[in-house]
This record gives structure tokens, sequence and C-alpha cells, in this order.
């Protein structure tokens, strides 16, 4: 027997153009972060357009990041241009869309607007992905050191003596720093870098830059924290984390962890004058900081090495260890441990002989609480056993790199037995769920076979909600049977277009209403063209031939739904999500889609095939044709 698996339908991350806001409402005296974000894009064919920005001064940019991260096996990259912006006037000011080209596409973004007050916004946030999808929240107080603190230590700190410097002194009581927790990596390895702040000062800081990275993959741990106190040298701080990310080398060389800017408006007393204050703004940012990538040693490489890096443990169990022959089992096979698993591929299997297996799926999950990052992958490979027995699976073997020993190690799982019972009875093509009412009709019809019935059924169905001329019921009875018999499809197909004709009202001299008609006449044909598709399906006797014309239809209907030609279902679903029907017109089709393509993946590698399958599959394809509308 046949068996094949189709690929499922994968939904692909969308190349699009984001514009992304610190807040909608600041203060006059306020920055106003603003990013353009390309998302997921391979390759730039041209720079960023945008138009002036009326009402505002602009303070930095743009400042151009790259970054990717990888968050539960999902990887996504973002390119972002970054404008730092401060309103010349209060009211309602526009932020401009923009253009840019990526991956053969033009890409745009519509504006928006900003209301400006007098009063401050109490230091709105930034956008979730500033600075190009960093995914720390920017533009933020970091510190009001005020509220709690001790009258000694507004004096000793805020407070200017004769011949002291406001600017010297905020340098020498404040500094930001990027803290990596390891100089020297390989290439594959996590490491953790820490941006904070140190302060000895009371004022209020907001973050107005991020770091952007090259040459690494980027997974942020921030996460809300409180200032901790801390000792450097002999002077006492508060530390403000700023942000906390996971880098992992691409490639050997030197990696610059890039700066975080700070804005820090610092008020000051005068010493010989304790009731006049000026506050005073002076911007911070961390000394540039490397670390060396080093590449993977040749010496003691593993043939089934894959490129994890890090601590790992495997395990590998079948989904059901006693089943009948010829029934859908799945092997399980899971590596956790700490490190970098996003290369691995699946270990090899030994499979016994007698045991098909198919193609695998994968997911990986990430716990970013803690450093190091807790990672794990999981394979799911489908498997049939063809005949009575038990069979030993051999263990399976996972090699990785293990940078804190500096060596290559190699993993076992433990070896385990699937029994296979006695197959289950083969079912005939009249176990169904319309088996005992089908039967009784047959018979009183005297030879009828089972599949004329059913394929009365699916037309019956499909049309149902249309209109027929006014005849006798013995004439539609008979021009039903005639028509949906299986030796007349030739005749009706190459009719088609007659009847269509013979079923639209007498066009009227306007223009519009011979458009009108013609765009009938089209709609009602596909319509019938798929009724005789779902007859076909009905007919098959091949269950490889059954799901080809279901995959096939399911694409012609896409198509036509989203008036584009005829491509792969992946392409399709990707113009789908990009075009402006509704999001929920969108939701429907999709797991429309999804349900026909799982009951296909499993109907193609499954041993037994009936009349429950093709009904079970025109039910999936009718209700795709209901949310195109076709």
């Amino acid at each position: 027997m046949f068996f094949a698996l189709l690929a499922s339908v994968s939904l692909m991350a969308q190349v699009a153009l984001k514009l992304e806001v610190s807040s909608n409402a600041i203060g006059k005296d306020e920055v106003l972060q603003v990013s353009y974000s390309v998302k997921n894009a391979s390759e730039l064919n041209s720079g960023l357009s945008v138009s002036s920005f009326p009402g505002w001064k602009i303070v930095s940019g743009p400042q151009t990041s790259q970054e990717t991260s990888i968050v539960n096996g999902v990887t996504s990259s973002s390119i972002g241009y970054v404008y730092l912006l401060l309103p010349q006037k209060t009211g309602k000011l526009s932020i401009p869309g923009a253009t840019i080209t990526a991956d053969g596409k033009k890409l745009s973004c519509a504006g928006t607007t900003i209301q400006v007050s007098n009063q401050p916004s109490n230091g709105g946030s930034m956008p979730s992905n500033s600075g190009g999808g960093s995914g720390m929240s920017g533009l933020q107080s970091l510190l009001d050191q005020f509220a709690g603190g001790s009258p000694d230590e507004v004096e000793s700190g805020n407070v200017l003596h004769r011949g002291e410097s406001a600017e010297q002194k905020i340098k020498d009581n404040m500094f930001v720093r990027a803290t990596p927790n390891k100089k020297s990596v390989y290439v594959g390895e996590p490491f953790v870098v820490t941006y904070q702040l140190y302060s000895a000062l009371g004022g209020q800081s907001k973050v107005t830059a991020q770091p952007s990275f090259t040459g690494v993959s980027v997974l942020d741990l921030t996460k809300e924290s409180q200032p901790e106190m801390v000792t450097v040298g002999n002077r006492r701080y508060r530390a403000f984390l700023i942000r906390k990310v996971q880098l992992t080398a691409l490639q050997p060389g030197s990696i610059a962890l890039g700066s975080v800017e700070t804005s820090n408006e610092i008020p000051f007393t005068a010493y010989d004058d304790p009731y006049h204050q000026q506050t005073y703004t002076q911007l911070l940012k961390n000394p540039a900081v490397n670390v060396e990538a080093k590449a993977l040693p040749e010496a003691g490489k593993p043939a089934d090495f894959s490129g994890a890096v890090g601590r790992f443990q495997i395990h590998v169990v079948p989904q059901n260890s006693q089943l009948p022959a010829g029934e859908n089992n799945t092997l399980h096979i899971e590596i956790t441990g700490e490190g970098n698993l996003l290369p691995a591929t699946m270990p090899q299997v030994s499979w016994p002989e007698g045991v098909e297996h198919y193609d695998p799926k994968d997911s990986q999950s990430v716990d970013k609480r803690n450093f190091p990052v807790l990672v794990s992958k999981v394979f799911e490979v489908p498997f049939i056993g063809d005949k009575q027995g038990k069979v030993t699976f051999s263990p399976v073997s996972f090699s990785y790199f293990d940078p804190n020993d500096g060596a290559y190690k190699t993993i076992k799982s433990d070896p385990f037995t699937v029994e296979f019972t006695a197959p289950l009875p083969k079912k005939t093509n009249n176990d169904n769920s319309f088996g005992t009412s089908i039967t009784s009709v047959a018979k009183i019809l005297g030879g009828v076979t089972v599949a004329i019935l059913l394929i009365l059924l699916i037309v019956k169905a499909t049309k149902k909600n249309k209109k027929l001329p006014n005849r006798n019921k013995e004439e539609k009875k008979e021009q039903k049977s005639d028509e949906a018999a299986p030796w007349n499809l030739e005749k009706k197909e190459n009719n088609l277009e007659k009847e269509t004709v013979s079923n639209t009202p007498p066009t009227l001299s306007n223009t519009e209403t011979v458009a009108q008609s013609s765009e009938t006449k089209t709609e009602d044909q596909q319509k019938k063209n798929f009724d005789i598709e779902l007859q076909r399906i009905m007919l098959c006797t091949n269950k490889s031939e059954m799901y080809g014309l279901g995959s096939n239809m399911i694409q012609e209907l896409l198509a036509i739904y989203l008036n584009v030609p005829v491509q792969s279902k992946d392409q399709l679903l990707q113009i789908l999500q990009q075009s402006s029907k509704t999001e929920s017109d969108k939701g429907n089709i999709l797991q429309s889609v999804q349900s026909l393509q799982d009951q296909i993946n499993r109907g193609l590698y499954s041993p037994l095939f009936s009349d429950a399958d093709k009904l079970h599959l025109v039910d999936g394809l009718n209700d795709l044709r209901k949310w195109t509308g076709l």
C-alpha cells in the first residue's frame, strides 16, 4: 500500500513595516521615541523613506539596529530605524508614515498623532520592541530616589558646594555599565549581558537609546525589578536594571555589546542658598565592551553533531508500547537542558524491520525566567508496525558540545520495546456513520450502489439552498438522479456553460446589468465545477488520488477567494494574512484549512480507507466553500 505524509500548513512569519511610538501622550519637555521596524525581512532593497516631522525637533536619529530573537522555537528578526523627537509646541502633532522595499516588496505603514500637553506624562513607556525588537520597555522612569531617601543622602548628594560643577558631580556619582557574564565564548554558546544604571544622586532618568547587536541571536530576559544597593570602590550606589539579554554568537570574532544611553534630570540646591533649586540634564552611556567568540574545535567532533552547545539529556518513548499492527503510533524524542538547541536536528533512529516511519514534527520551548535559560526540543515521529510481534528499539544517540569542559559529548537513551498485537478487522466500504440507513435504502431501490447514494447526498447538500424551476416531484427526482450519475460527468462538464446561460434571467440593455449577469454566470460556473470535483472525490477508489484532489481544491478555493493565480498553500495563506479581509474571515478560513490539512496528513499514512473518509473530506471542503463564498 502507498503511504505518504504531506507537510502541515505552516503560517510563516510575515514581512511587515511597523510604526511604534513610546507614548501617545507626552509633556512638552519630554522626548518621544519613534521606531520604524521592518519585521522578518531577509533583505532590504531600499532605505527607509519618511517625510519630515512637522512640529518636532529631531534630537537624534535615525539610529539603526538589527536583531534576531528566538522564543519557544520561533525565530523572528527586526531592523529598526529609531528617532528621538522633542515637541516644539503643544496640541496634536503628527508622526508621518514611511515606506521601504524589503524582499522585493514595497512595504508601508500609516502615521499616527501624539497629544502634547503642558503637563508631564509621568514618563510614558517605550514600545515593547523599541530599537528594532528589543522586547524591553525603555524611556521609563528608572529612579526617583527622593522617595524614601534620608535627608542626609539628599544633602550630601544633591547639594552643590562652592566651585563644584553640576556636570562633573553627575559624572562622579552616576554611570551606566554593560556587564557580560563571560569575556570569551564558543560559537553557539549563550551568554548573558546586564545593562545597569548606578547612581548616588536623587533625580529621574530615562532610557533614550537601546543597544543594537550584530552577529548574534538575541533573547530578552529583562523583567521588572527593584533597585539594589551595591558598593563600587568605596561608594554606595543604587543599581537599576535597564536591560538583560541572552546573546548567542553566530560566528567567530569580536562581539560589540552596544551602548545604553540614559537622559538624567538631577535637581541640585546650592550650599549657600538651600531655597534655590536648579535641575540639570545630562546624557550617560556605558563604555564599549566586547566579547570574543571562538570557533568550535574540529578535533573530536562526532559525525552526528548538529550544532547543539550546552549540557543536555535525552528521553525517547513511544506513545503506545502496545497496540494492534497497522495502527498509528508516535515516537517522542525529547532533548532538554541548558544551552542552545536551535540548530539541533533529529537524532538518528535505527528503525526495526517491519516498522514504517514518516516525516517528523519538531517544537522547541524556552524558559527564560532565569539564566542559564532552560530549553527543550521535542521531535514527534509517526510510525506503524506492519505485522504482529514484539520489536526492540536500539538506544538513540545525541551529540553536543559542552563549553564548560571544552569537549564534545554523546548521550544515549534507554532501549525500549513495542508490542504489535493482532491487526484490527479490516473495515469495509459500508462501515461508516450512514451504514444502516444507506443499506436499507439500497435494498429498496434494488441494486443501486452505496457510492451512488453517497453522491446523491452530496449533491443534495450542495444544492439545498438553490431555487429550482417549478416542476412536479417526479421530474425533479429524475433530473437529480441523472445529473448525479457518474456516467454523465463528462456530458455535464461539456454542458456547464449552456446550463448556466439557461438558468440566467434575460439581460437588460443596460451595460451595468449585463456586467452583473456575466459576473453571476462566472460564479455559478465555479460553484458547479466544485460540485463536480466533490463527486469525483466520492468516486475515488485510491486514497492518494482522493486526498490529492482535495488538496488541489483547497488551493483553487483560496486562489479564487483572493483573486490571485493558483500557487502553493503556504503562499496563498501568506497572501490571505496580508490581505484586507476581516480578521474574523481570515480566522475562519485558516482554521478550516488547518483542519483539512490535518485530516489529509492523518489519512495518507493510515492503512484504512473507507467511504466515511470521503464524507469527512467532502464535509470539510464544503465548510471551506462556505467561508470563501463559493
